[in-house]
């Protein structure tokens, strides 16, 4: 079946492991049993919103109602990724995702700390063995899994510099992966704040 190829040969090469392991997820359980009996040529964005809306009424594998908006919007960026991927190989004239209506959800608005919030969490997080992870991530910008990739040669506290060369993901059986980062852009050399090379 196409999206079993799409996941072999593009998201699993291309990818980062959670998030080849998020559509596997998606393909999988969802996916292939709601679609996988329509033939790829076949597929008319008439079949999506059907399968959008008969997921959001009894998509839950529990049996007890739908899946959330949000959850099914995944589907659709799942759907949508891999279908683009098929016009691209020249196995669609055009993406039928394009034309469906995706489940829309109201989201939540972020609320970051101001600067008492910034102390008092700081503060509370200084008795605890991740109190310089924190603070590495409040100043910094640095994702959790560039983060928890860290090795003492990836920092050097004379220059109060940081290089991110790689990610650290677990996946859900457990296994711990470490990712290089494909693009210059995410492998980059970050100047940290004096007080950070203090921490």
């Amino acid at each position: 079946m196409f999206l079993q190829h799409w996941l072999r040969d593009y998201a699993m090469p291309n990818l980062s492991p959670r998030t080849c392991e998020g559509y596997e997820h998606i393909i999988k359980q969802h996916l292939i049993p709601g679609l996988g009996n329509i033939p790829l040529s076949d597929i008319k964005p008439s079949h999506l919103q059907s399968y959008y809306a008969e997921k959001l009424d009894h998509g839950r594998k529990d049996g007890k109602g739908g899946l959330s908006p949000r959850t099914v919007q995944h589907h659709h960026v799942t759907l949508h990724t891999a279908l683009q991927s098929a016009v691209k190989w020249g196995l669609l004239s055009r993406n039928p995702a394009d034309a469906v209506d995706r489940p829309r959800y109201e989201r939540k608005e972020m609320h970051t700390f101001d600067d008492e919030g910034l102390r008092a969490f700081l503060q509370a997080a200084r008795e605890t063995p991740y109190h310089a992870l924190f603070y590495l991530a409040l100043f910094t910008g640095m994702s959790r899994s560039e983060l928890l990739a860290l090795r003492w040669d990836d920092i050097d506290l004379d220059m109060a510099q940081v290089y991110v060369t790689r990610a650290l993901h677990r996946l859900r059986t457990g296994e711990i992966v470490y990712r290089t980062p494909k693009t210059a852009k995410s492998r980059r050399l970050i100047d940290l704040p004096p007080s950070a090379a203090l921490v």
